[in-house]
């Protein structure tokens, strides 16, 4: 059993945080305002940018660590059920 190429993992991980990138925007925006924060529209970028970057490099990390488990499990499951099944006789 195969697991998740690497680079899907990226391509799922970055448009789960480019969806994320325009709901952070927008709540960032609420938040600041409703907190008084000024801040110019350039620097609310920044930010969210900075924050985008992490949530990518986060999101990768936690896609290939729960990969390795599950291709590491069917595999202890494979080689557990083979080493169960009796050997056929002559």
């Amino acid at each position: 059993m195969l697991g998740q190429k690497k680079t899907h993992s990226l391509i799922e991980a970055a448009t789960s945080t480019a969806i994320g990138l325009g709901i952070g925007l927008i709540g960032q925006l609420v938040i600041f305002y409703f907190e008084n924060i000024q801040v110019t529209f350039g620097t609310n970028i920044r930010i969210l940018l900075f924050m985008t970057i992490l949530s990518m490099i986060r999101s990768f990390y936690v896609r290939r660590i729960f990969n390795w488990f599950h291709v590491r499990s069917a595999h202890n499951v494979n080689t557990t059920s083979q080493e169960s099944t009796p050997a056929p006789k002559d």
